[in-house]
């Protein structure tokens, strides 16, 4: 197994930022930075396996020294203690897994951060799909520029689809999880999110986008995927 951390091929399409030369050299000619492909199935997502638009190029798992874990899955894997994840449809073959380790304080995060890149649209898009709601997990985006200097915090919503897991024989019931049984699976969908980047558009800075998942319940590493995270003009945007 191979280890990571970061964001996605939807940013493997936008141009990593150049360096600062050297004092005294001139800065060199720079093409503006492509659009994102439009938002097709699997245009934007992990179909290549690889974390590189997260800044982990080659990789396709991490696990951080807390246990938390960030990877690229394919559908029909399991990955959960639960049962049901196995069965749920990908917009494409892969997509993101985001969860802190099964043995993670209540708190504990895991994140996956893009590759700095110029805003060229309002929207960011992104399909979700969570383990459970916002009981259970809490999601959040940080805004920063490429230096790492926090600029904006945003909290996300948690999207389930109508997904529920099943416990399995070995499992004992779940306090604060009521709704997960041994009879409780249920399939669910990806859900589309858009992201407002028009306070960053105009901007010549490059942004980053950090994606964070935290755990509201203590030892419990409950996951988070995500897919098609694209930028630039979506074919079918948020009516605003």
């Amino acid at each position: 197994m191979r280890w990571l951390v970061a964001l996605l091929p939807l940013l493997a399409c936008v141009d990593p930022v150049s360096p600062e030369p050297p004092d005294g050299d001139p800065p060199p000619a720079e093409e503006p930075p492509p659009l994102m492909p439009p938002i097709e199935t699997g245009s934007c997502g992990f179909e290549e396996g690889d974390l590189g638009g997260f800044r982990h190029p080659g990789e396709d798992w991490v696990v951080y020294d807390d246990g938390a874990q960030i990877g690229v899955v394919e559908e029909g894997a399991e990955f959960s203690a639960f049962y049901g994840e196995q069965l749920l449809n990908y917009p494409g073959n892969n997509a993101l897994l985001m969860r802190p380790g099964n043995d993670s304080p209540a708190d504990a995060v895991a994140f996956v951060r893009t590759n700095p890149f110029r805003p060229s649209g309002q929207w960011f898009a992104m399909d979700q799909l969570s383990e459970v709601g916002d009981h259970g997990i809490a999601l959040s985006l940080r805004f920063l520029n490429q230096f790492g200097d926090e600029l904006e915090v945003r909290e996300l919503e948690v999207h389930t689809g109508g997904f529920v897991p099943q416990l399995l024989e070995q499992h004992g019931p779940l306090p604060g999880f009521e709704e997960i049984d041994y009879k409780s699976y249920r399939p669910g969908e990806f859900t589309r999110t858009w992201i407002d980047l028009a306070p960053y558009d105009s901007d010549d800075e490059p942004l980053v986008l950090e994606f964070q998942q935290r755990t509201l319940a203590e030892g419990l590493g409950f996951f988070t995927l995500l897919d098609n995270l694209c930028h630039g003009d979506p074919i079918d945007p948020p009516d605003v």
